[in-house]
């Protein structure tokens, strides 16, 4: 004799695996090869801290920005390590939100982000500035000069210095997404 209770279990589970089988494989089907590449970005243009050409060309990256591709700024700082007095260099990389063409060169305002600094030692590590979220926020050109303010209530550098860092010359990249 037939259990059809058994026979409805078995069917169920066959049921269950093809509809799996069927979701799974719409999914996979739905990612193109290209999405991957949607987001890869190319390095257009590279100066150093005085603005002068170092790689690739500014036309080309303005060119880009006209034909709307999304832009990433990069740039280093320098400074000495506090020990042994040797350099050491701290790279960042962020998208530029606001974009400016002026007289041949590009500016890119930086979003706000929390301040932070570098960690020196074994393992290297980054941590926020005073422990706690206060806001920085920047300007950098294709010129090499970076102007930059943060939340001044939450420094605790002298004025002096504030003042100084807030205009600086860093080597900066520009990437741009290839389309």
């Amino acid at each position: 004799m037939v259990n059809f209770a058994t026979f409805g279990y078995i069917k169920n589970r066959i049921m269950t695996k093809y509809i799996t089988l069927i979701v799974l494989t719409l999914i996979l089907s739905s990612a193109s090869p290209t999405d991957a590449k949607r987001d890869s970005f190319t390095v257009l243009y590279e100066a150093d801290a005085n603005g002068k050409q170092i790689a690739g060309s500014l036309e080309a990256l303005i060119d880009a920005i006209h034909n709307g591709n999304q832009v990433r700024v990069g740039w280093t700082l320098t400074f000495a390590d506090p020990v042994s007095g040797d350099p050491i260099e701290m790279e960042h990389w962020t998208e530029a939100s606001f974009i400016t063409i002026l007289q041949g060169h590009v500016f890119a305002q930086v979003q706000s982000i929390y301040q932070q600094g570098p960690g020196i030692g074994d393992p290297p590590g980054v941590f926020l500035v005073n422990n706690q979220a206060n806001g920085w926020v920047a300007i950098l050109g294709t010129t090499g000069v970076m102007r930059q303010k943060s939340n001044e209530s939450d420094m605790q550098i002298p004025e002096a210095m504030r003042k100084e860092m807030e205009t600086m010359r860093v080597p900066t990249r520009w990437a741009v997404t290839i389309k």
